[in-house]
């Protein structure tokens, strides 16, 4: 498991910024968010980066994934 991300780091956010205007505001957050994932985790899932940001699953996420 990788190291807790706190903030994404300057130098990233800075790169980042020439694609704030192809997303909205939620969408960007999450494209900052998963670009910094694949850069920093070491398994590169969306389970794996969600972790590193401290986000759960959804709680209906075992009924819609796992039905058996």
């Amino acid at each position: 498991m990788s190291l807790p991300i706190i903030e994404i780091p300057k130098e990233l956010k800075k790169s980042l910024e020439v694609y704030r205007d192809i997303f909205t505001k939620p969408q960007f957050n999450h494209f900052q968010n998963l670009i910094t994932g694949i850069i920093v985790s070491d398994n590169k899932t969306i389970q794996e980066i969600n972790d590193c940001f401290g986000k759960k699953k959804p709680k209906q996420f075992k009924q819609v994934y796992d039905p058996f």
